[in-house]
């Protein structure tokens, strides 16, 4: 199989059943959307948002309104079907969108959370869909960031499985000082995206079980998730995350 034939990695980690992909893992996450103050009345909107997992959350926790959209309409598919698994859809809406192009009228939201998308961007569109968060987030609203860190500018990142800029913490700040956005607070951490014990802080052991289940009766599936593991372990000292919360100055 083709690197062009290969199914997207995102695509692929869901169809394995891991239903969380964030840099440095769920606690980070968690953390972030602590200090966005969501309640009853915040709308919210998620820019790739996986098969739902972070908006079920959101919903479940603070009982917001969120919107939540994907570019690939296989992931949009499954994510209908884990918000009404999880009888999330009074609170949860799903539909497919493209994040330098969002369907949305201007000042919408309350909160935007964006997590492991604008990484893989190049960077002229990773500034085109920071204007847009802007353009549909209300004046003064919070957007909540969370992609790779570049540890070491020497070392090589990019690969078949990892399509990221290599990005430090200097660069990361200037795409967000050259925005309309203002930078209220950046955090760094370790990168705990499928090392097993990021796997099973965040899936548990029970997601666990369940990925290992699906994939052990395809040696293909179990040698490109092998593959996926060993590719993130390999660059465990070079790599870890970095989030922001940042309000809209527009």
């Amino acid at each position: 199989m083709t690197v062009e034939q290969q199914e997207m990695l995102p695509l692929f980690l869901a169809r394995m059943g891991k239903t969380i992909i964030r840099p440095g893992g769920m606690t980070m996450t968690n953390e972030l959307l602590e200090q966005c103050h969501l309640n009853e009345q915040t709308t919210i909107l998620e820019v790739a948002c996986n098969i739902g997992t972070t908006a079920i959350h959101l919903a479940k926790k603070y009982g917001s309104k969120v919107v939540a959209v994907d570019l690939n309409p296989q992931i949009v598919a499954m994510a209908q079907d884990n918000i009404g698994k999880h009888g999330a859809s009074n609170l949860v809406s799903v539909q497919q969108g493209d994040a330098l192009s969002l369907p949305f009228e201007d000042s919408r939201f309350d909160v935007l959370i964006n997590e492991a998308m604008l990484t893989a961007f190049a960077p002229e569109m990773r500034t085109q869909a920071l204007a847009e968060f802007s353009r549909v987030l209300k004046p003064g609203g919070v957007l909540v960031t969370h992609d790779l860190l570049h540890i070491e500018p020497q070392s090589t990142l990019t690969d078949n499985e990892i399509p990221a800029e290599q990005l430090d913490e200097k660069r990361w700040r200037s795409y967000y000082e050259a925005s309309p956005f203002e930078i209220m607070e950046m955090k760094t951490g370790d990168l705990r995206l499928f090392s097993f014990i990021g796997i099973l802080q965040d899936e548990g052991i029970t997601g666990l079980i369940r990925i290992l289940q699906n994939i052990e009766d395809n040696e293909e599936d179990q040698q490109r998730f092998i593959d996926v593991v060993q590719n993130f372990d390999d660059r465990r000292k070079i790599v870890g995350s970095i989030a922001f919360i940042s309000k809209n100055q527009k």
